[in-house]
């Protein structure tokens, strides 16, 4: 009577925990599979990064013809022209090593700018000592950059006329990661300026430099990076996809989809590169410090959202200013550029083949 019931006990039982033993398979296989599609997706990443460092070297565009490509402004108005500096270490700055070159960048529709701009950016210019070229892209110059053959970044061709159809910040993000990504330098936004504490010597033996924004986010107001970072890479490749999966060109917010969240983007690719996780932009995982990537790559970030104007002010100009000043240099502030088009980018760039 015992062996009958043992063995009815055993017939019973034994299919369910084949079952559960082929599920369990199952649910570590898939894990498996998706890490290793993870990993791949990374490793792919990496590998055209390292390859895309020889595949523009011979096509790079002249800084200092680029810079020069500038349309008239009319002084007028009350408006200052703002010029660059040019000084003779300038012309070697291009060594290819990691450290920070003594460039700086900015950028707007012409060189004629308001007064409160045009101090703004002196101020940049007097706090960078005078070891520093300072080099500021007009239009012309700016669309000449977005319009180069990127091998390294093909998506570009691709979405540009969905950064067209957005507001100009969009157009401005894609801008600012390619200037940064050819020459390196630092790039600093228009209504930003240096703080007291900034000093151009904090960045010496550092191969990319943020501070923490008010968001507890990396500065895209603000960065300084050495040529070809990785951080740069990743963050302009997430902003293209970004772009192409906009379901409203002119609507597409430039924060969450070329801007900070792009960079927050960038910053988790580098980490995963050495198996390091970064959380999501809710959970505020922006801290100071510096943190290695890849082949010894190093992102260094200063500050905190608490005294986020520590090294330099972030918004040195209220938003009605914004308004005014810009509106007297021919540009749109970004909310007031955002215009439904009721199209997506997949929908536009498919019209286009």
């Amino acid at each position: 009577m015992r062996n009958h019931k043992i063995i009815s006990f055993i017939l019973i039982w034994i299919p369910w925990m084949i079952l559960l033993r082929d599920l369990l398979s199952r649910l570590v296989s898939t894990r498996s599979e998706n890490k290793i599609m993870k990993h791949r997706n990374q490793n792919f990443l990496w590998r055209a990064l390292q390859e895309s460092k020889y595949s523009s070297s011979q096509q790079r565009l002249n800084l200092f013809t680029l810079s020069a490509t500038t349309n008239k402004c009319n002084v007028g108005k009350g408006l200052r022209r703002i010029e660059d500096v040019i000084l003779p270490n300038c012309r070697q700055q291009h060594a290819d090593d990691r450290k920070i070159p003594k460039l700086f960048h900015q950028t707007s529709r012409s060189r004629c700018l308001t007064p409160l701009f045009y101090n703004l950016s002196s101020r940049w210019q007097e706090s960078l000592t005078q070891d520093y070229c300072f080099f500021f892209h007009d239009e012309n110059a700016f669309m000449k950059l977005l319009k180069k053959d990127w091998k390294e970044f093909k998506l570009l061709r691709q979405v540009f006329k969905c950064a067209e159809e957005a507001t100009a910040a969009v157009a401005a993000d894609l801008w600012r990661y390619l200037i940064l990504w050819e020459y390196g330098g630092i790039y600093a936004d228009l209504d930003s300026a240096p703080n007291s504490n900034f000093h151009p010597s904090v960045l010496d033996g550092h191969q990319a430099f943020f501070v923490v924004d008010k968001h507890d986010m990396m500065s895209e107001y603000f960065i300084a990076v050495s040529p070809k970072h990785p951080i740069i890479y990743y963050t302009l490749h997430h902003a293209l996809q970004n772009i192409l999966t906009v379901r409203d060109t002119g609507a597409a917010f430039p924060g969450r989809t070329t801007g900070p969240h792009s960079l927050l983007a960038g910053f988790r690719s580098f980490r995963n590169d050495v198996g390091d996780t970064v959380g999501l932009a809710a959970e505020r995982p922006i801290k100071s410090g510096i943190y290695r990537g890849r082949k010894n790559w190093t992102v260094t970030i200063m500050g905190s959202p608490e005294n986020v104007n520590e090294f330099v002010f972030q918004q040195k100009v209220t938003d009605q200013e914004k308004r005014k000043n810009y509106a007297t240099m021919g540009m749109k502030f970004y909310l007031d550029d955002l215009a439904p088009t009721n199209r997506s980018c997949l929908k536009l760039t498919h019209q286009g083949l």
